[in-house]
């Protein structure tokens, strides 16, 4: 993309993190040479099981979970989003990739941008180095760190309900009609055959 089309997109922000801004690394930094960037360094395989638990939880591919996209607009257009940053970061098999793309992320960004620009960082690290890389004063306070996979997963669990209930609802609305119809038929039937 090109810086243009990236200011356009991203006029309103100050910064950028995670998915989806990871995805167009090359392309942000060639667009913004002169941006500072941190990269976020943490264990591989803490990071690969933290990723499991979450986005690339193999939960995600089950009929439970895929349904409701047929059902709800919104849903479909984030699940034909997840589908493509699955198949484009790790080939839609992240036990066999996820690892290497984490590696090769990493060794991407420190390529990219000039060492000057470049901070990376560990949470544990807490404020100091991040606010010193940024010149901003250091907040009040410890630095922030929830990271609480249970706590994830309740959250998708009640989301998933509510479309559920959404989708039950949908469903039921777009058949009642064939089922009047259906009933309509069949009490004219019976009275016929009477």
């Amino acid at each position: 993309m090109a810086r243009n089309e990236l200011d356009e997109i991203l006029e309103k922000y100050d910064c950028i993190a995670d998915i989806p801004a990871a995805i167009f690394a090359r392309d942000l930094v060639a667009a913004y040479p002169e941006a500072k960037v941190v990269l976020t360094i943490r264990d591989e395989q803490s990071w690969y099981d933290s990723m499991v638990e979450t986005v690339a939880n193999p939960r995600y591919e089950t009929a439970y979970y895929r349904l409701p996209r047929y059902f709800d607009a919104q849903l479909a257009r984030f699940s034909r989003f997840c589908d493509r940053y699955s198949n484009m970061l790790w080939h839609n098999d992240f036990p066999r990739y996820g690892k290497q793309l984490f590696r090769d992320h990493n060794d991407m960004v420190r390529q990219l941008v000039a060492k000057d620009n470049l901070l990376e960082f560990q949470a544990s690290q807490g404020w100091e180095p991040l606010c010193k890389f940024l010149d901003k004063k250091v907040p009040e306070g410890p630095y922030p760190r929830t990271h609480n996979w249970r706590i994830y997963q309740q959250e998708d669990d009640a989301y998933m309900q509510m479309l559920y209930k959404g989708t039950f609802k949908k469903v039921a609305l777009a058949l009642s009609p064939v089922a009047l119809g259906f009933g309509a038929w069949w009490l004219g039937f019976l009275r016929f055959e009477v």
